[in-house]
């Protein structure tokens, strides 16, 4: 059976004009929703600030007066276990252990074309295609649009993590499952760490392989493993709430949660979670901007459906409304975006009312000395 499908849909005039209706409520809703995501991008806790005001412990002696309150904590993560996949590999200094499972699979790609036509219909062309790769997120062959002759078979092996029971820093003991760890390092394999199986092989440092034919040219359902881990002994600071001699996770006004280890001091951590809010500060301004670009142009649409009728008419009215309404974007998520800075900064908040305050007294008092004379 052919890798390629080919799939032609047409629709008329009517059918686009109705579409575009729908689409008017859908952009509506868009709209709405990009007002919301940019007030709340400038509300957002600054967890590096947060971070600052954590009380430092000292990680060979318990403090008791820090009880309940964010504490700070830098040091070697330690464990008196051995971690290991009981079926792939063998135990060892590591605290957290990822099993990575990728299957040899079919996936399906596809590919839209619309072409507008004389009277206002439009021809949409969706090419479906289908090839062999590795991945660990095979897809369900029935979702296929052509799921004959290109049928995954279910994992035999999954991917699984593995950590240790006890881990602590200095004698301050955390929970790994819940805490947010530092990123895992590629575990390179050989045959004294790695579990011998009749039916798998080791290729080179980064695989086993699990299949019915050579790595080389690998059939759909063959696997290949690799393993991550987070090494036993690694420096981190690690943030939580103190409760006894174990950390757990931290609230911030009993909302925003703050449990991470990161690799290296508390500066260090500080200066990453700072960057990190600001750059998911400018993700979300420009998340917002676009539901909103997006979103008036599709209440819009109606319009660009109309004209069409003919397609260069059409192609003119969807550029210049795309043009407006860019800019009708640009500038309404400008002024959302200062009025919550100043509604989400408690001094600028207080500024912005002393000045209000002020001008509405002085145009008061002109009015007043107007009226005099």
């Amino acid at each position: 059976m052919s890798d390629v499908y080919t799939e032609v849909k047409k629709t008329g005039w009517g059918q686009n004009i109705a579409k575009s209706i729908i689409g008017v409520l859908v952009g509506a809703i868009m709209f709405i929703v990009s007002f919301v995501v940019l007030w709340n991008s400038e509300g957002r806790v600054n967890l590096g600030t947060v971070a600052e005001k954590a009380v430092v412990l000292d990680r060979e002696s318990l403090k008791s007066s820090a009880e309940g309150e964010l504490v700070a904590v830098t040091g070697p993560i330690t464990t008196t276990e051995l971690l290991g996949d009981p079926d792939y590999l063998k135990p060892g200094k590591y605290i957290m252990l990822d099993r990575v499972v990728e299957m040899y699979a079919w996936i399906e790609e596809t590919e839209t074309e619309t072409k507008k036509k004389t009277g206002g219909g439009t021809e949409e062309k969706t090419t479906y295609r289908y090839k062999k790769t590795w991945t660990s997120n095979p897809q369900e062959s029935s979702e296929f649009k052509i799921p004959e002759g290109h049928e995954n078979p279910s994992m035999s092996v999954k991917s699984k993590t593995f950590y240790v029971d006890d881990a602590k820093i200095g004698t301050y003991s955390f929970d790994l499952r819940t805490a947010t760890l530092p990123g895992s390092d590629n575990i390179e394999l050989n045959r004294n760490i790695a579990i011998a199986h009749w039916d798998a092989k080791l290729i080179g440092t980064d695989y086993i392989f699990k299949g019915s034919g050579p790595y080389e040219d690998p059939r759909v359902g063959d696997l290949r493993i690799s393993f991550k881990a987070v090494h036993a002994g690694i420096k981190v600071t690690l943030f939580g709430k103190l409760k006894g001699r174990e950390i757990i996770a931290y609230y911030h006004k009993g909302k925003t949660r703050l449990y991470r280890a990161f690799a290296g001091t508390k500066d260090e951590a500080i200066v990453q979670l700072k960057t990190e809010h600001k750059v998911m500060g400018w993700i979300l301004r420009i998340v917002g901007f676009l539901l909103m670009w997006i979103g008036l142009s599709l209440v819009f649409g109606p319009l660009s459906a109309i004209l069409d009728v003919l397609p260069f008419l059409g192609s003119v009215g969807r550029g210049l409304i795309g043009v407006i309404t860019f800019f009708v974007a640009l500038i309404l998520s400008v002024i959302t975006i200062l009025i919550s800075m100043i509604f989400h900064n408690t001094i600028a908040l207080i500024l912005l009312v002393i000045i209000a305050a002020v001008v509405i007294y002085l145009l008061i008092g002109r009015k007043k000395k107007t009226a005099k004379a």
